[in-house]
Protein backbone atom coordinates (compact mmCIF):
# COMPACT_ATOMS: atom_id res chain seq x y z
CA UNK A 1 0.00 0.00 0.00
CA UNK A 2 1.13 3.49 -0.60
CA UNK A 3 1.38 6.28 1.75
CA UNK A 4 -1.21 7.98 0.36
CA UNK A 5 -3.54 5.36 0.37
CA UNK A 6 -2.89 5.02 3.75
CA UNK A 7 -3.15 8.21 4.71
CA UNK A 8 -6.84 8.84 2.64
CA UNK A 9 -7.91 5.46 4.32
CA UNK A 10 -7.31 7.27 7.75
CA UNK A 11 -9.10 10.33 7.16
CA UNK A 12 -12.06 8.22 5.83
CA UNK A 13 -11.98 6.95 8.96
CA UNK A 14 -12.16 9.65 11.46
CA UNK A 15 -14.65 10.98 9.08
CA UNK A 16 -16.49 8.39 9.43
CA UNK A 17 -16.61 8.31 13.07
CA UNK A 18 -17.43 12.11 13.72
CA UNK A 19 -20.57 10.99 11.43
CA UNK A 20 -21.70 8.24 13.63
CA UNK A 21 -20.80 10.85 16.32
CA UNK A 22 -23.17 13.59 15.29
CA UNK A 23 -25.71 10.81 14.53
CA UNK A 24 -25.76 9.62 17.90
CA UNK A 25 -26.13 12.55 18.93
CA UNK A 26 -29.28 13.45 16.62
CA UNK A 27 -27.55 15.85 14.54
CA UNK A 28 -27.83 14.01 11.33
CA UNK A 29 -30.56 11.41 10.20
CA UNK A 30 -29.66 7.65 9.07
CA UNK A 31 -30.50 9.03 5.30
CA UNK A 32 -28.34 11.75 5.28
CA UNK A 33 -25.55 9.24 6.94
CA UNK A 34 -26.43 6.75 3.72
CA UNK A 35 -25.82 9.77 1.38
CA UNK A 36 -22.47 10.49 2.58
CA UNK A 37 -21.63 6.29 2.00
CA UNK A 38 -21.66 5.20 5.47
CA UNK A 39 -23.20 1.96 6.21
CA UNK A 40 -24.53 1.04 9.14
CA UNK A 41 -23.60 -2.55 10.57
CA UNK A 42 -25.42 -2.53 13.90
CA UNK A 43 -29.23 -1.62 13.26
CA UNK A 44 -30.31 1.48 15.82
Amino acid sequence: MKKAEIIKMIKDMSERKSLMKSYSNGKITKDQLEQRGVKLVKPF
